[in-house]
């Protein structure tokens, strides 16, 4: 775990900046383009994953990519969308 993500002496902002970043860096480095595009927002110790996605794999991978590092740490919510190819919602 980070010591800089665990400090609880960090101003909120600077500690969701972090947070952010190393959300970003886990999706950036994965082998799936769909993962990469994952859009990662902090709001009250809550990382929300937002985005659109092919498949409900993709959706798993996005948010198993930056569990590795931030499980236990921040509340997780996905809310990536899987939009298949015939599905036309939102």
């Amino acid at each position: 775990m980070d010591l800089l993500v665990t400090d609880a002496k960090q101003s909120g902002d600077d500690w969701q900046t972090r947070v952010e970043a190393i959300a970003r860096e886990e999706l950036d480095q994965s082998a799936f383009y769909e993962v990469r595009q994952v859009k990662p927002c902090v709001r009250k110790r809550i990382l929300r994953l937002n985005g659109k996605v092919s498949t409900y794999y993709f959706k798993q991978m996005a948010q198993a990519a930056v569990m590795h590092r931030l499980e236990g740490i921040v509340v997780i919510e996905n809310d990536v969308v899987v939009q298949t190819a015939g599905s036309s919602r939102m």
